[in-house]
């Protein structure tokens, strides 16, 4: 149980681009908690690459307790297309890279595409003590994950809203609790113009006092 609540909400987004930061006041605004999913690839010859979070910007993204720093890859690869050493290597650099720059242990990975998992990605990910990868099928299910490396996540940010309606009402038992996973990119906010979307579910987040 969460402080004693049967019903957990959280968030995971991935690519780490400037729209983090807004959807980051957005979150802290209502007192939701959140996962950012950090590729390190672009950081290679510049603090400031373009499209993507300063390493000042990341550092205080990082220092907020409400908000988790993880993996997602070195180069954003398809693992599945990877021998496991290199996908192990990818792995590492990514991990390596993140730890050095936020000062905190990292455990957490999202994969960097659709689907992207097997076996060989699975192992890889083991052997780099990572805790749990999040995929990105929207399984609409509230279940805490049996295989913590291949953790679906509930809907993307565009089902949210509908779907959060029926986790708020569902009924939770006294020993298995139910946790609601939303996954997506800050940036789709600002290409399909919707901010409403992710600010009124955020709203309602804020007032179920029982989650």
């Amino acid at each position: 149980m969460w402080n004693g609540k049967k019903k957990a909400l959280t968030f995971s987004y991935d690519d780490g681009v400037p729209e983090d930061l807004r959807l980051a006041e957005l979150m802290k605004k209502h007192g939701v908690k959140a996962t950012f999913n950090i590729n390190s690839h672009m950081y290679k010859n510049t603090t400031e690459p373009a499209g993507y979070l300063t390493l000042e910007e990341l550092k205080s993204l990082a220092e907020d307790e409400n908000f988790e720093i993880a993996c997602h890859g070195h180069l954003h690869p398809y693992y599945t297309f990877m021998p496991q050493a290199a996908a192990t290597n990818d792995i590492i650099e990514n991990r390596k890279f993140l730890e050095k720059q936020t000062g905190k242990m990292v455990r957490g990975f999202a994969y960097p595409s659709i689907s992207d998992y097997n076996d060989i990605s699975e192992m890889a990910l083991k052997s780099t003590d990572i805790v749990y990868a999040r995929l990105a099928d929207n399984q609409k299910s509230f279940s805490i994950p049996e295989n913590w490396l291949r953790w679906a996540p509930t809907c993307h940010h565009n089902e949210a809203l509908s779907v959060f309606e029926k986790f708020k009402d569902a009924q939770v038992g006294n020993i298995v609790p139910h946790i609601m996973y939303v996954w997506g990119h800050s940036f789709e906010f600002d290409r399909q113009n919707n901010w409403e979307v992710i600010e009124e579910l955020l709203e309602k987040c804020s007032q179920a006092t029982d989650i």
